[in-house]
């Protein structure tokens, strides 16, 4: 193993390491190295593998990473904390978006769901009325069944369109939201 080759496989396996430490243990190693000169090739054999040399610094730098994330945990807890007290204080607002949503999704599928059942409901009206004698209801009937499906057809898409793009960018704006109010670790 040539001494690049240590030094890129030890950098590798210290990947866990801050950057500060890490580059301090890359400065020693390879100034180590470099000292060797001629014998490199030895002293490679005397540190031992790359993965030894990470695992014994890995060891030594322990206690600090256990700080470390302690401290960090503490202040995901008050992130945590701060953040359901601002949607809590918040909630008349967001929950008048979400019933607005609601609204608008309800009365989107059900104008579209009126024009669709139309197309069945008023031909069968119109031959009702033509099995009565009431010709020109019945034709009326049929002619208004026919008007359903072809309303039907234009606005059914761009009322699903419409859902899915409020919906999408209600869900966007809201996950953003929360990546600020509890920080971007503790939203999927």
């Amino acid at each position: 193993m040539t001494v690049n080759e240590f030094l890129q496989e030890l950098e590798k396996n210290l990947s866990s390491l801050k950057p500060e430490e890490r580059q301090s243990a890359m400065a020693y190693y390879r100034e180590y190295l470099e000292e060797a000169g001629d014998s490199a090739q030895e002293a490679i054999e005397n540190l031992g593998s790359p993965q030894s040399v990470a695992e014994r610094i890995l060891s030594e730098s322990e206690p600090e990473l256990n700080e470390f994330k302690k401290s960090k945990s503490k202040s995901n807890i008050s992130t945590i904390i701060a953040g359901s007290f601002i949607l809590l204080a918040t909630c008349p607002f967001w929950l008048v978006v979400l019933f607005l949503w609601l609204a608008l999704v309800f009365a989107l599928t059900l104008i579209v769901l009126t024009f669709a059942t139309s197309i069945f409901i008023a031909p069968m009206q119109g031959i009702m009325f033509m099995t009565k004698g009431l010709f020109g209801d019945g034709i009326g009937d049929i002619g208004a069944g026919l008007f359903c499906g072809g309303i039907t057809m234009l606005i059914w898409r761009p009322c699903l369109k419409l859902i899915i793009h409020t919906t999408k960018m209600l869900w966007g704006h809201t996950v953003a939201i929360c990546r600020k109010l509890f920080g971007k670790e503790n939203i999927a």
